[in-house]
């Protein structure tokens, strides 16, 4: 087995949500050194968190449910979904992020809450065994960007999601919306040359295309990222996206972003 259950006994029965999965280690290649070695970074980066989960609870109601978070990285929309929710199982294949996840939720002592080691493409679940799938920038959009490969994965993603949701249930991945792939201030901040500006314009001009090829409809909603400080913006926000990101929060004296997300869902047709 997969997993581990650092809660101790449930009153959900989380051994239907368990099954075996396959040896799943990311590659450890320069573009994924930040998930391998800033998890804090990330935990402290996604701000709007709180307000993005809070809007998809709005849209599809989560009290009673259990629900599966997928790509849930530090347990930052896990822990905020299980809020809400009556259990929630977190699929997340990095070992860093899913260890910073595990460490607090030793911390928080919380009943309805476990983490899985694994990923989208090998989700491992027993049929019907959640009411919802949600991925909060968890959805691997690179899919979008791997031609014929990408295609199929994302076929497999949604035959899995209708094995495993129970009917009536849905799927929904949160990215952002195109034009605000780093908040508000994007206009401003891809405005010149970079590699960074190319790939932003060659996913995300993307990724609505392909999810509604995949039957995905789509609502935008407007969240706010406040850091509370200058200083962690930069250090969070701005350490992502790196020197002239640093220059406008300083300059701005910009303490939070603004952002305008996707929410796509589909429902399941389930099997």
């Amino acid at each position: 087995m997969v997993h581990s259950r650092p809660f101790g006994p449930v009153t959900t029965r989380a051994d239907d949500l368990w099954g075996a999965a396959p040896d799943l280690r990311p590659s450890k290649g320069t573009g994924n050194r930040f998930y391998l070695e800033f998890p804090d970074v990330y935990d402290r980066f996604a701000a709007n968190t709180g307000q993005t989960v809070a809007a998809v609870h709005e849209m599809f109601g989560f009290a009673g449910k259990v629900l599966l978070d997928v790509g849930s990285g530090t347990g930052r929309s896990t822990f905020e979904l299980a809020k809400h929710a009556r259990f929630v199982v977190g699929l997340e294949p990095w070992d860093p992020m899913r260890a910073f996840a595990v460490e607090r939720l030793r911390s928080l002592r919380l009943r309805n809450v476990a983490f899985v080691r694994g990923a989208v493409e090998h989700m491992p679940f027993a049929p019907h065994s959640a009411d919802l799938i949600v991925s909060f920038a968890g959805f691997p959009f690179w899919f979008v960007d791997a031609g014929e490969r990408g295609r199929r994965l994302g076929e497999q993603f949604l035959a899995d999601c209708d094995r495993i949701v129970r009917p009536g249930g849905s799927v929904v991945a949160v990215g952002g919306a195109p034009g605000w792939e780093m908040g508000e201030p994007t206009p401003v901040l891809q405005s010149g040359p970079g590699e960074a500006k190319r790939v932003h314009e060659r996913i995300n001009g993307r990724v609505h295309a392909y999810m509604t090829a995949l039957g995905f409809a789509h609502r935008d909603v407007f969240v706010e990222g406040d850091y509370g400080s200058v200083r962690e913006a930069v250090e969070t926000y701005g350490f992502i996206y790196g020197r002239r990101t640093i220059d406008y929060l300083l300059t701005n004296n910009q303490l939070s972003v603004r952002w305008k997300l996707r929410i796509h869902d589909r429902p399941v047709h389930s099997q």
